[in-house]
């Protein structure tokens, strides 16, 4: 227990080297065979401690040693010399100098569950270290140790690895980084594919939209103009339709005042010819009566009794003049006829109307 103790001051910088020397002489094997029941788990816990300091001295100093432009890295070496120095000093003297003491204290604290991993065999490592710089000579191994030596070599293997831990990490990182560069500028390069492939979809929707846009308004145009052609066309062949139903009653009315005037012109000739005939019947008969005066006159002028006369005994000049304007008057009327029911007939093919029997 007094080890343990002397261990932990010496590792926090409490204890000094008059207070190590207090412990020479003292029974520190019959302590040590007991440490190990007794509290080795709080030893172990210090100098798990320890190792994490050292292993940071060693990696600031490897990261120190690789920046350009840095005279400081000495530092970190003199801090890990320091703290060596009175740990292996504290163990040495603590043990009475007794090798088979020392070896069998780093047993039983490297074997404890706080010192696993890498710590565990920097442990082993340290105290291996220690029994090497340590001979059976009890006495030779407090008053002479070897403990710059053996700090110094401690500090190169672990400097060293830390070198090569901070070079294979710097090499990782550099991976990592290119890597993560590598990965990164491809998925820009696939963002940017993608972002463009978007883009084109969308341009190639707004375009299909814009067309879709412009044959719907085609055909909107399109509609409308056919629309308003068949509108006009509509009025076009109403208005046609309504011209020719204007001339058509345009000609039916000529076509009936025509009828009407040729009725009346037939019925003026018909008129006519029926007083010519009448005309020619007066005139027939006062010839008649003029032949039958001038007969009596002259049967009064030799003294014959007149005679009545039928028409038939008429004399041949008077029948002649007589059948002449019958004849003339006659052929006249026929001639009016005819002539109106040429007409009739052009009216009744022209409006599809039969003039009625009373007026033909």
């Amino acid at each position: 227990l007094k080890l343990c103790n002397v261990v932990l001051a010496a590792v926090s910088g409490v204890v000094g080297a008059a207070d190590i020397l207090k412990l020479r002489g003292s029974n520190a094997y019959d302590t040590l065979k007991y440490a190990g029941g007794m509290q080795p788990n709080v030893a172990a816990n210090t100098l798990a401690k320890v190792e994490d300091e050292w292993s940071s001295q060693a990696l600031q100093f490897a990261e120190c040693k690789g920046e350009t432009g840095r005279h400081d890295c000495g530092a970190f070496q003199g801090k890990f010399h320091n703290s060596c120095d009175k740990v292996v000093n504290a163990i040495v003297t603590g043990s009475n100098g007794d090798r088979k003491t020392v070896k069998e204290y780093m047993a039983v604290v490297c074997d404890e569950p706080q010192l696993h991993g890498w710590k565990q065999e920097h442990c082993h490592s340290f105290g291996q270290a220690i029994l090497n710089t340590m001979t059976a000579d009890n006495f030779g191994n407090r008053e002479r140790s070897r403990v710059v030596a053996l700090c110094t070599g401690l500090w190169a293997n672990m400097s060293s690895a830390e070198s090569a831990r901070v070079a294979r990490e710097h090499e990782l990182q550099a991976k990592q980084l290119e890597a993560d560069t590598a990965r990164k500028t491809k998925a820009a390069v696939e963002q940017a594919a993608a972002a463009a492939a978007r883009q084109r979809v969308a341009e190639e929707a707004k375009a299909q939209r814009r067309a879709a846009e412009a044959r719907r308004h085609e055909a909107e145009k399109r509609g409308q103009a056919e629309a308003a052609a068949r509108v006009a066309k509509q009025a076009k062949e109403a208005a046609e339709h309504a011209l020719a139903a204007k001339e058509a009653a345009k000609e039916k009315a000529a076509a009936k005042q025509k009828l009407r005037q040729q009725r009346r012109a037939a019925e003026a000739q018909a008129a006519e010819a029926e007083a010519k005939i009448q005309a020619a019947a007066k005139q027939a008969k006062e010839t008649r009566q003029k032949i039958l005066d001038a007969r009596a006159n002259r049967a009064v002028m030799r003294n014959v009794q007149p005679v009545n006369m039928s028409p038939a005994a008429q004399t041949p000049t008077v029948a002649n003049a007589t059948s002449a304007a019958h004849a003339n008057a006659g052929q006249n009327a026929k001639d009016s006829v005819a002539r109106v029911t040429q007409s009739s007939q052009k009216t009744e093919v022209n409006t599809g109307k039969r003039p009625s029997s009373r007026k033909a």
